[in-house]
């Protein structure tokens, strides 16, 4: 039932409130169903999210197991930690969840922190075998190739920045465009 009432768009802040203390609370999953299961974990993670819930949502997913189903929670986590400069926490994740995730932005975020710890070998080989993949993402490798100190004449492709981009700018205290 409380994934059904869970649809439905509240105005009122009292009645948001409400709602979400009544979700955040409910720590006994319903049993024997296990879709029910990943549905109501999905919600709460969601709502933990969309109601501003930034430090709940945070420690809640650095509570999450290390499994592959919640790499994509995780990749949150590794996201927050850039844009908070904890370069080394966020490696850390990176290191551990990349050599088990062939998705694009695991692959990338290895590449990004083995260059920023300095495996800067390490760092070039991935990034051509990543390349040679058919992994296409025209701006990390015109960041990369600035971030190894090869000038690139290429534009960067401002309709398809994303969040590793800019920290990457940052890192290499590019201007990052408006927007």
């Amino acid at each position: 039932e409380i994934l059904e009432i869970s649809k439905v768009k509240f105005s009122s802040k009292s009645m948001r409130k409400i709602f979400f203390d009544l979700l955040v609370s409910a720590y006994q999953y319903p049993l024997g169903d296990e879709k029910k299961e990943r549905e109501l974990f999905v919600l709460r993670m969601n709502l933990l999210k969309h109601l501003g819930q930034i430090n709940d949502f945070r420690e809640f997913i650095y509570n999450l197991s290390n499994e592959e189903s919640f790499d994509e929670w995780k990749s949150w986590i590794v996201k927050d930690a850039f844009l908070k400069l904890e370069d080394e926490y966020a490696c850390e994740i990176v290191e551990k969840i990349s050599s088990r995730n062939i998705s694009e932005f695991w692959q990338l975020s290895q590449i990004f922190c083995l260059l920023i710890t300095g495996r800067e070998e390490e760092a070039l080989f991935t990034s051509e075998l990543v390349r040679a993949s058919g992994l296409k993402d025209k701006n990390f490798y015109i960041l990369l190739d600035s971030m190894f100190n090869n000038s690139s004449s290429n534009e960067m492709d401002l309709d398809n920045l994303n969040l590793l981009h800019i920290v990457m700018m940052d890192q290499l205290k590019n201007t990052i465009p408006p927007e």
